[in-house]
């Protein structure tokens, strides 16, 4: 498990020109996978046994200019593509994309700003402070061992100027249109994916910038996803008369989705798809209509009647089967327990970089008065800011990374055997280890594993920078 977990952080070796700069992000890695708390880099240095100065060294790599961030996640993408056990439909790849917000209560964290809460607990305020990430994940395992591994965490909203200020960066893209063009450049090294999307996010903007994609590159990207219940599409435009004036329509009648449920009752049929786990019987109603105003791109709509509920999916591969493209559907669900383990276990979000450049957040803003990034005019402090927005994007990378090299692991080594030497639990894992129960498997063997392997060049990086044993120190002093 040591080598494997070697094997995999080695394809990073190449982003760095510095062998400190790497031994940095490998100690992060290892140091984020075996933590025992969600105390930044603090816990780092406490559960890896180094020496107290690696604090401020390694604060300085999340800042420094010895690595390039873009870089850093195409390698990311490249290593999964090579190494993660990846699940294909139909020979594609599974993306699924969705965003997800955290407070933060940092008066001068950049990107920070009110957000509506959408949760449906009543205990919780309908407006906070905080950051709101956009994630791309990849389906790997196998049917009966399923993981979303996250491939992107990126800050999608609050810094618009910081975008403006930084060449490299997307400027005047909403959410959805980003996330959308970050899942098409995550699955070129892939080939074809299928990407799943929740209800919020199917739009005009978003469908274009996937047309564009697809038209540009020999890899092809489709989108199966939910619609909204005021949904509108139309049917296919007639066929123009010979000899008649005008030039030809762009779209026939228009269609309430949502009245088909009424309508077309009597068409709907049953079908026997696996919904969470389990076999279940649903009623569905398949139709290939226009959509989009200005766009009018046809797709193909999915009425479903689980029960009581009802909910209208499309995707824009008319070729996919309609009991299809609900057994797809909710194969997106996984992105959502990977959000709780990036949080709860991962610690992904538990970042505290802020920056004495950036105005300090008012919490009281009025909407005529300006943003606060607006009165930074200094290149300095802009420099400043875009170095803490680059470390913040950074640590929630590494944090991809443990994760997912905890996912890996989790599939492959996954055996009576080990399955044996787990903590006790409960609630026995189900389809495969969880991250938590191998991150205390991994956490009480490490130094044994060091140990073990004392060559394995994660040992030499880490040792370098540890604490010097006991009889090292008994020696040093004689």
């Amino acid at each position: 498990m040591w080598n494997r977990i070697d094997e995999i952080l080695e394809g990073f070796r190449k982003q760095f020109s510095h062998k400190a700069a790497y031994r940095w992000l490998i100690v992060l890695v290892i140091g984020i996978m075996i933590r025992t708390d969600k105390l930044g880099v603090t816990s780092v240095v406490r559960d890896l046994a180094l020496r107290p100065e690696s604090y401020e060294s390694m604060i300085r790599f999340f800042r420094a200019c010895s690595w390039h961030l873009p870089s850093l996640q195409s390698a990311w993408v490249g290593i999964v593509a090579r190494h993660a056990p990846l699940r294909r439909f139909q020979g594609r790849v599974v993306l699924i994309g969705d965003g997800v917000k955290k407070s933060k209560e940092g008066l001068k964290m950049p990107g920070v700003k009110r957000l509506k809460q959408e949760s449906e607990t009543q205990s919780k305020a309908a407006c906070f402070y905080g950051h709101f990430w956009g994630c791309v994940g990849i389906l790997i395992g196998t049917a009966a061992k399923l993981a979303c591994l996250p491939l992107l965490l990126r800050l999608h909203d609050g810094l618009r100027e910081t975008a403006e200020w930084d060449e490299s960066e997307e400027t005047g893209e909403g959410h959805v249109t980003r996330l959308v063009s970050e899942a098409c450049r995550c699955a070129a090294p892939f080939g074809s994916a299928l990407l799943l999307l929740d209800r919020l996010y199917p739009s005009v903007d978003a469908l274009r910038v996937l047309n564009a994609f697809n038209a540009a590159h020999s890899a092809s990207v489709d989108i199966v996803s939910r619609m909204k219940r005021n949904a509108v599409a139309w049917t296919e435009a007639p066929k123009r008369e010979p000899g008649r004036a005008g030039r030809s329509r762009k779209k026939g009648d228009k269609v309430r989705l949502w009245e088909l449920f009424e309508t077309k009752w009597a068409e709907f049929t049953k079908e026997t798809v696996k919904i969470r786990g389990k076999d279940t019987t649903v009623e569905i109603l398949s139709k290939d209509l226009l959509w989009g105003k200005g766009l009018y791109q046809k797709l193909r709509f999915v009425l479903v009647r689980e029960g009581e509920s009802r909910f209208i999916l499309f995707s824009t591969d008319l070729s996919l089967l309609p009991t299809d493209i609900v057994r797809l559907y909710f194969l997106r669900f996984r992105v959502e327990n990977a959000f709780r383990e990036l949080k709860q276990q991962i610690g992904a979000f538990s970042y505290h970089f802020w920056s004495k450049s950036m105005p300090r957040l008012k919490r009281f803003r009025k909407k005529t008065e300006p943003l606060p990034l607006e009165s930074v005019k200094s290149h300095k402090d802009r420099e400043r800011i875009v170095k803490t927005v680059r470390a913040t994007e950074l640590y929630a990378l590494v944090s991809s990374i443990a994760m997912g090299i905890l996912q890996i692991l989790s599939i492959e080594f996954d055996t009576p055997a080990l399955r044996a030497q787990l903590p006790y639990q409960r609630t026995p894992a189900g389809e495969r280890i969880s991250e938590a129960n191998l991150m205390r498997y991994l956490r009480q063997r490490i130094f044994v594993f060091m140990a073990l392997w004392p060559d394995n060049s994660i040992t030499q990086l880490i040792r370098s920078v540890q604490k010097p044993a006991e009889s090292e120190k008994a020696s040093d002093v004689a």
